[in-house]
């Protein structure tokens, strides 16, 4: 993970000291519970076999709204490398190819803005992308209920998605990364 840059050598210490201590603390616990088969597995690779698989709640919300006439693409999230907003302003190159009225709507902010607004102009889809910045989840809900999509472009294993479990409830199509917990919440 360090390597992927989801770490910081500092990070990359403070697991290897609660991976330590959770093998010298391991026969205290009667059950280890994972919260994906993604998960599940990172741990068993860790030597810590996990006896059962339970995903995340979350809460009831009601159904999204009817799709407007213009194709929508919705992204909630940090902009950081390891979130993957440079592999979805790619595609979002080929998408406007194919579809020249879809949108992406970024809700979120992070140490790449900068690099992915310019990303966006690099690709000519800065026209079809709107940047909108950290929200509030009142405004979050605003910009992105209408989405024909929601994208979770995730680069990282990514144990479990409460945005796609969320999402999908709603009744909002996902795509996502083939990575971490995605293939298991995910039909493709």
């Amino acid at each position: 993970c360090h390597s992927a840059g989801c770490v910081s050598i500092a990070g990359l210490a403070r697991t290897v000291a609660h991976a330590a201590a959770l093998q010298r603390w391991r026969p205290v616990f009667n059950r280890v519970i994972a919260n994906s088969r993604g998960l599940a597995e990172q741990l068993a690779i860790g030597g810590l076999v996990a006896d059962e698989v339970i995903w995340n709640g979350t809460p009831v919300v009601g159904p999204r709204p009817a799709l407007g006439e213009t194709p929508v693409v919705a992204y909630a999230g940090r902009l950081v490398t390891k979130k993957g907003i440079q592999v979805l302003i790619r595609a979002m190159e080929i998408v406007s190819r194919r579809v020249p009225s879809a949108r992406l709507v970024v809700a979120g902010d992070g140490d790449n803005r900068r690099e992915a607004e310019q990303l966006a102009i690099q690709f000519g889809v800065a026209g079809s992308i709107e940047f909108t910045g950290h929200l509030d989840s009142r405004l979050m809900k605003q910009k992105t209920e209408a989405a024909w999509v929601v994208a979770v472009p995730t680069i990282v294993h990514e144990a479990f998605s409460n945005t796609a479990i969320e999402t999908m409830m709603r009744g909002t199509a996902v795509v996502a990364t083939e990575v971490g917990g995605f293939p298991e919440m995910i039909d493709n």
